[in-house]
This record gives C-alpha cells, structure tokens and sequence, in this order.
C-alpha cells in the first residue's frame, strides 16, 4: 500500500502541502481532486522521490521514500508506472521506442524483445499497428494511451496519473477514463489519479480524496462526495472546480 503521513512541503515561502496524510490499499483507485495549483502534482512527485518533504513521511510497500538510497530508490521507480500531465512523449523516438523507452533505458533486453513488449502494451490500451509512427502523426487521445502504454511496459504494482484528461475533448476524455477503469479491473493494479475533472474523478475512484489547502480535507467514495456536508467539497464539485 502507499501511506502518506503528515507531509509537509514549502517552495521558498510557499507552503504548498501542511500536514497531508492519505492512504491507498492495495488495488484500489484513489482519486485526489482540488483546484489547479494546490499541490496534487507535488504529491505524486514525492511519492516516487523525486521531490523530499520538509516533514513526514510516504510509505510504499513498507518502505520510508525518503529513507531510501539512490539504489532502493531505483529498484522503487521500477514498481511505479507514472502517466505525466502532457504525456511528455519524444518526438524524435517512434511509438514503440517511446513505449519501451523504461526497458531499454533501465535493463538489458534485445531491440525484438523491447518491441514485442511495446506491442504488448499497445495492445492493452487498444492501440495496434502504430508501433512505427512518429509521435506528431498522433492525435491527443492517442498519445494520452501510448503514453498509458509506458507506464505499463515495466509491469508495475502502482500507476499514477497526473490530469489525465486534461486538454482532451469530452469524448476523448470519456475513453480514456473507460481504459483506465478497465486496465484496473485487468491487471488489479493500484492506482492514484490527481485532477481537478469531476467527471472522471467519479467515473474511476474506489476514494475521492479533496486536497485543499495543503490538507485531505476530505476522503470518501463517489457517493459519500455527493452526498456530504462539507462545504468546501459541495462548492468544489457543484462549480466544476471553481472555490
């Protein structure tokens, strides 16, 4: 599981997350919704170490994140799929170079191999026979899935997803919700997905988690959000983001 407890984290004067805790179980879907700017993409940074807590602590699979070593914290990464806000794909590498890009970077495998892979994960996220384009040849939902596909190729036990519709038209968007609800059902891996789209928050969320203001401030499951009291998380989904 991932636990998170009592992270703090300040940029300069900026405090950004004051005292977050939250956990994800093993196989669920935790969705963390709040407003741009407050500090979703700064969570899913600490949790695969790319960014230190001023105070508290991540947990992954019993592991302190910030206790590790360069090495343990490699070994980590290699467990986690991360699906980056813009897809942040290469142009200069094919489809399935830029699937494969984890395999070829990080283990010793064959170009066939690594190609066979990619094609796997392709596949998965119902994307055959565009293994040799180039990434500009590509629409935006397109991408968002080849980009989905290499956060795959390594097989990890968790997947994050930073805005994963952000930028795509309501039917786009629509699919690609469908696919991430689907790979979970299909390969029972757990997953975090930050955004601040309402609609796909309830489309893919065993939990909904509100960040606001450094802080969970609320964490429940698709229904509990509708129905519950809290002003903050009612202002926040009845005005599409707006607070």
């Amino acid at each position: 599981m991932i636990k998170i407890e009592n992270l703090y984290k300040s940029f300069n004067d900026l405090e950004v997350l004051k005292g977050l805790t939250l956990n994800v179980e093993v196989g669920e879907t935790v969705t963390v919704i709040g407003r741009s700017g407050c500090g979703k993409s700064v969570l899913l940074k600490h949790i695969i170490g790319l960014l230190t807590p001023d105070m508290g602590d991540i947990w992954v699979d019993g592991k302190n994140v910030k206790m590790l070593s360069k090495s343990e914290l490699y070994k980590l990464r290699l467990n986690i799929g991360v699906v980056f806000q813009g897809s942040a794909l290469l142009d200069f590498l094919s489809v399935w170079e830029n699937v494969a890009l984890g395999l070829t970077e990080n283990q010793k495998i064959t170009v066939d191999k690594a190609k066979e892979v990619a094609r796997q994960k392709l596949s998965l996220v119902e994307l055959e026979g565009v293994e040799n384009k180039r990434i500009s040849e590509l629409s935006g939902g397109m991408k968002k899935r080849v980009a989905i596909a290499r956060a795959l190729a390594v097989d990890p036990l968790y997947i994050l997803y930073d805005e994963p519709t952000t930028a795509l038209d309501p039917i786009t968007a629509r699919t690609i919700n469908e696919l991430i609800l689907s790979l979970k059902r299909k390969l029972k891996i757990t997953g975090i997905v930050v955004t601040h789209d309402m609609e796909s928050a309830f489309y893919v969320a065993d939990r909904i988690a509100m960040l606001h203001d450094g802080k969970i401030v609320f964490d429940g499951t698709p229904t509990e959000v509708q129905t519950t009291d809290n002003k903050i998380v009612q202002n926040f989904v009845k005005g599409g983001g707006q607070y």
